[in-house]
């Protein structure tokens, strides 16, 4: 990298280049990152998701197998003498919600069977708890009965769980305080880029009620309660039928409950594994095929709702499909299992062909979306339906090839204000597109983040000092960088820029001045010598004035910021207009203050 020594020239102190960025998106750190408006390392993300790992996935898990222990633990109670006794006869939603608020779509997979895993080692390890507890009795009355301490024990630890996950769990991800403002950040902007779209609020009744009418609902709907179905009728008749059906005493029904579970946690690791790694949500995943095909947040919430309802529904059939009059075979049970099990796949290879099919659809140009009304915050052109090999893509990368036609090697590229903010985004992502990087920066400034960055990049990179308050600075300035090694330039970028915040009868000269200079005055010369010397070597060019937002709306307190800005549009609009014939581009940018 070739830098040229900065020049002594005066400013005055009260003069500060605009700082319009947040400095935490550059990537100085000399590891790779990625393309596609990621901004952070691959280290820095593994961190991340190991740090939400240990804090989220703990605290859900240990209140879902406090909760499932229990309520598995109804029919281990039942064959332990509870029915006798009371004469009987023969947190899902929100927690799922969480996790798709954390994690990537092809994270998704792996964390929720974690969860559910934990119900399985409850369904698996439930038994074996239960004759534990079972052996415990006190006195004569009521506490003799062993069935009892199952539940005041386990109900204990689903009280303090309970209460320990109000504090512990996190909220959303910008809004967590036991992560670093990076790491907020982070966590926020690689959802986005995942496919998630929005913030979350508070869903009104007809936004909830035009989610709940999608089709596509009412098919995850079925799948997951045909799912729990099975699940729940295996927990709650699993010891019924071993001991009813088969013969065995308590004691070996509770113990013979677990190899199932145990088996299923095996298979469920398995295909978590092999879905997120491949990217396959089919055939394996219900819960996870919902949410990933569901990018707004606002009605992914409700969808969870809706699905994990249905599941609970699912519940309410499961304990009805095994029968007492059916013992010992229990066939009834047996084929309604089976049955639903093959309705459900047939229903999610039609649904995975209809995606197919509609993503077809949008890479020939017959659809614009693929999803609803805009009114309702999930109009998102571009967006893919996750199926077989392809999650939800916010936007479609174009091949190698066509990003070789925007190539900038051998260009000199110009930057005003490169040393922070927009300017020094801009510094770098032409670097990385080729270009040679020329930095003019207010004299002596001592920041270096971006002439770092640019260090590690494979191209030239020349640094001067200009006093922008002074049209000759300017001008003598491009000379200079024009003269050396009769460098041309062939792109500049007008970034550098003053603001201040004052009622409008309170701006003074001096104020005004300072303001006008260097965000009007300044990007007027700084385009006119610049322009200049590209007429003259008639190749064309490239320029680019950084405006602002201010130029285009009534804000309070800026008169003096907008005006200058509003002069940027004028007179780049003029320039376009007027050296077109050139082959020179000038255009504006109006940002929002970052």
């Amino acid at each position: 990298m070739a830098t040229q020594e900065p020049k002594k020239t005066s400013i005055p102190e009260d003069i500060q280049i605009e700082t319009t960025g947040d400095l935490e998106a550059v990537d100085v750190s000399g590891e790779k990152v990625e393309n596609g408006g990621r901004d952070w390392t691959d280290k820095e993300e593994k961190v991340l998701v190991r740090r939400i790992d240990w804090r989220l996935l703990p605290m859900l898990c240990i209140v879902l197998g406090l909760s499932l222990i229990d309520r598995t633990n109804i029919s281990s109670a039942y064959v332990i003498g509870m029915g006798d006794d009371l004469q009987m006869k023969k947190m899902m939603p929100g927690a799922v919600f969480i996790l798709s608020s954390w994690y990537t779509k092809f994270e998704m997979a792996r964390k929720i069977t974690i969860y559910i895993m934990v119900a399985m080692i409850g369904n698996a390890f439930g038994g074996i708890l239960a004759y534990a507890f079972s052996r415990i009795s006190v006195g004569d009355g009521i506490f003799s009965r062993g069935w009892r301490w199952i539940y005041i024990i386990e109900g204990i630890l689903t009280v303090v769980g309970g209460a320990a996950a109000f504090f512990l769990l996190g909220d959303f991800p910008e809004k967590s305080k036991w992560l670093t403002t990076r790491q907020r950040h982070i966590a926020s902007k690689r959802l986005k880029l995942d496919g998630d779209h929005g913030e979350y609020r508070h869903v009104t009744g007809s936004e909830a009620w035009h989610y709940i009418l999608d089709w596509k609902l009412l098919v995850y709907s079925l799948l997951y309660m045909m799912s729990n179905s099975s699940i729940y009728s295996v927990a709650f008749f699993s010891p019924i039928i071993i001991s009813d059906g088969m013969g065995f005493d308590y004691s070996t029904t509770l113990l013979l409950t677990s190899p199932p579970w145990a088996f299923c946690i095996i298979m469920s690791i398995a295909g978590a594994y092999l879905s997120d790694k491949y990217r396959l949500r089919w055939p394996p995943a219900t819960l996870t095929y919902a949410t990933n095909n569901t990018p707004n947040l606002n009605k992914r919430g409700v969808t969870t709702a809706v699905i994990i309802s249905a599941g609970a529904i699912g519940g309410v059939l499961g304990g009805t499909i095994f029968r007492s009059q059916d013992a010992p075979m229990y066939l009834p049970g047996m084929w309604a299992t089976i049955a639903m099990q093959m309705a459900n796949i047939c229903l999610i290879t039609f649904m995975t062909f209809y995606f197919k099919h509609m993503n077809k659809l949008a890479d020939e140009g017959r659809v614009s979306t693929l999803e609803g009304p805009d009114q309702w915050g999930d109009l998102l052109p571009d967006l893919y339906w996750n199926q077989t090999t392809v999650a939800i893509m916010a936007a479609r990368t174009p091949a190698l090839p066509v990003l070789d036609l925007f190539r900038l090697d051998g260009k000199n590229a110009v930057i005003t204000g490169a040393n922070s903010g927009i300017g020094s985004c801009m510094a770098i992502a032409l670097a990385e597109a080729g270009a040679n990087i020329i930095i003019i920066q207010i004299p002596n400034d001592p920041e270096t983040i971006t002439k770092d960055a640019l260090a590690k990049l494979p191209v030239e990179t020349s640094v001067y000092d200009c006093d922008l308050t002074e049209v000759d600075s300017i001008r003598k300035t491009v000379a200079e960088i024009a003269e050396r090694d009769s460098r041309t330039i062939d792109i500049l970028v007008n970034c550098a820029g003053v603001s201040g915040h004052r009622p409008a009868l309170e701006v003074d000269d001096e104020f005004r001045e300072r303001i006008f200079k260097v965000d009007m005055t300044a990007t007027y010369v700084m385009t006119q010598e610049v322009g200049r010397r590209m007429i003259a070597r008639g190749k064309g060019g490239k320029i680019l004035n950084v405006s602002s937002l201010a130029a285009l709306r009534a804000f309070k307190n800026i008169s003096a910021y907008a005006g200058a800005k509003g002069a940027v549009n004028q007179f780049t609009s003029a320039f376009a207009n007027e050296w077109a014939q050139h082959n020179i581009q000038v255009n504006c940018l109006c940002p929002r203050y970052v």
